[in-house]
Formats: C-alpha cells, sequence, structure tokens
C-alpha cells in the first residue's frame, strides 16, 4: 500500500515471473481493480567503443531493402573504431555489415563506405571483386566533372593489409588517416555512408546501386587514446642521498609507458603536486628542491599520453642534509 496522490511503486522482492494490478482505497471502501500487467524486461545495449570492433554505430539501415534482394547486398549498418596501434600508427576501422557473404562474397561488386574528413573531400575505402576470383580492398575520393557534374570514383590505392571479409557478411575495411586527409583527434567525419554497387556487363565503370544507406557522422577519437593502461611501477624507495637532494628509484613494470610522473607532498595522505617526470624506461629522479627538516612523501605512476597507471607505494625521506 502506498499513501494517496502517489502513482508509482519499485518491487525490488521478486525472483520469479509476477503479474501486477492496482486499485485505490479510502475510508468508504475499496475502488476498482486495474487491468492485469507483467513487467516488460528493459535490454540494456553493450557500450560502444571506438577503442573495440566493429566501434560506434553511425549507420542503420533496414533489412531486406537490396533492389535484388540478396543479403549479400543488403547493407544493415556502418560503425567506425580505432583500434589502439602497438606501432604509433593512426587507422580507421570501418565496419560495414551486409546481411551475408556466405558461401563466397559474389563476383562482379562493390561494397564502399564514404565520408568526408576534414579536408572537405569525400573519400572511400573498398572492398570489390571486379577481377574474377579475386577480393581487393582499395581507397580513394569523389572528384566532380566539371564540365558534366557527374561523381567520378578515384582509385587512390590498396587499402590496409588489416582489411577483411567474413562468412557473417563484416566486412572490415581499414585505411591510414594519412591516406585520406589525416583527420585528427577531435575533428569530424561527417556523411558517413554505406553502399553497394553491381558492375554491369563487362564494361568497366558501368555500376548500378544495390543498397545505400543514409548518411552518419564520428568525430575522431586518436589510436592512442585506446591505449592500454600502464602497469604501475613497484618498489619505490626515497632516499636524502646527498645535501639538498632526494633519490628516488622504482620498478619499471610497464612494457607501453611513455613516461613516469613524479609527485610529492608533505603530507602522506594529501596534497601531493606534480614535481617532475622522467622518459620511457626511466627508474630514478632526483629531486633538489627540498628543505632541510622536512620530511617529503612521494608516489610514481607510469603514462601513456592522457592514460595514466595507478600509483606506486608511497615512500618518504627526511631530509637531514
Amino acid at each position: 500500500m502506498v499513501a494517496g496522490d502517489v502513482n508509482s511503486w519499485n518491487d525490488t522482492a521478486f525472483n520469479v515471473a509476477y503479474y501486477y494490478r492496482v486499485r485505490a482505497t479510502n475510508a468508504n471502501g475499496d475502488g476498482a481493480l486495474s487491468s492485469k500487467v507483467t513487467p516488460v524486461a528493459i535490454v540494456v545495449q553493450p557500450a560502444q567503443s571506438p577503442c573495440k570492433l566493429p566501434g560506434v554505430l553511425v549507420v542503420t539501415d533496414p533489412s531486406g531493402d537490396a533492389t535484388d534482394k540478396l543479403g549479400s547486398h543488403d547493407v544493415q549498418s556502418v560503425s567506425v573504431a580505432e583500434p589502439y596501434q602497438t606501432d604509433g600508427s593512426q587507422k580507421l576501422f570501418f565496419t560495414l555489415k551486409v546481411g551475408s557473404l556466405s558461401p563466397a562474397a559474389t563476383p562482379n561488386t562493390s561494397w564502399k563506405v564514404l565520408f568526408k574528413g576534414p579536408d572537405g573531400v569525400t573519400h572511400f575505402v573498398e572492398m570489390n571483386t571486379f577481377t574474377p576470383g579475386s577480393v581487393k580492398y582499395n581507397y580513394g575520393h569523389i572528384e566532380v566533372d566539371a564540365t558534366t557534374g557527374v561523381n567520378n570514383n578515384v582509385d587512390d590505392g590498396a587499402a590496409d593489409p588489416l582489411s577483411t571479409y567474413t562468412a557473417d557478411g563484416t566486412i572490415t575495411l581499414v585505411i591510414s588517416n594519412d591516406k585520406v586527409g589525416n583527420p585528427g583527434a577531435g575533428k569530424s567525419l561527417v556523411a558517413i555512408a554505406g553502399e553497394v554497387r553491381l558492375l554491369v556487363g563487362a564494361t568497366a565503370g558501368l555500376l548500378i546501386s544495390a543498397d545505400t544507406t543514409g548518411a552518419g557522422s564520428y568525430q575522431v577519437a586518436g589510436n592512442e587514446s585506446c591505449a592500454p593502461k600502464p602497469t604501475a611501477p613497484t618498489g619505490l624507495t626515497a632516499t636524502n642521498s646527498s645535501r639538498g637532494v632526494v633519490t628516488l628509484t622504482w620498478s619499471d613494470n610497464s612494457n607501453n609507458e611513455t613516461s613516469f610522473l613524479i609527485e610529492r607532498s608533505t603530507s602522506v595522505d594529501s596534497g601531493y603536486v606534480q614535481i617532475g617526470s622522467v622518459g620511457s624506461n626511466g627508474t630514478s629522479y632526483f629531486d633538489s628542491a627540498v628543505v632541510r627538516k622536512t620530511t617529503y612523501y612521494y608516489r610514481v605512476r607510469a603514462a601513456n599520453g592522457t592514460i595514466r597507471s595507478i600509483y606506486s607505494n608511497v615512500a618518504s625521506a627526511n631530509v637531514k642534509k
């Protein structure tokens, strides 16, 4: 029972399927019962991340709308990802999902993702089967013929070797940022769309559309933003090694840090301020900005760009000389 003028109630003590109905009551008796309802399950969708394929969903398209009704020509979605690259390279991963590519990709077909970069150029990445018995991955851009106004596809070369497809209809098209205008972190890709086109007859370049999506957009995160968190340093020690100097040493446990950040405080529990840093693989630091008869507390953490590890243990040194 709930008080008057209340129109909601949460049931947190159930472990079987219940049905519910409600009625109002006052000193004069009970009202009519409401209709019976059963709870509707709320499906929580997994969070989308640019760090893991297929990435951030930017375009969806209805199933079954390919002109020839083939699953291999039926675009369902386009997603964008930027998983971390251990060599430091910047790459865009476009996932174009179609109904199916089983048992094989259909011949004389182009599966393409188009987008306009910050450079104002419309770029594309493509998988095609125009060569008999071969699947190729290309990239290029669109040029508008000044006389006719027709959009022409200009192939600029082979896409990244990481490009691939699977029988379930997942096409992964990978391209280095510097091949498509070099869009940096914080910049936007707009007019992102997927399309499937079919080569008609033996005439090169004569293509008809089988399915085309609407347009979406994506803000570039930068592959380095997806770097795994470095492992924290351990075994930090602090020693008043010489006059006016505290020497710090620690163990480097990370294989992907770009620096170590050193923090200091005069209180063990709070007030830490970064006082310096050393480069990757560093295991020591000399603090020469100390005052005699003062106890200092130190902690260190590894960093990879803006990504930080947890802190090391806290070490202290009482400056006596």
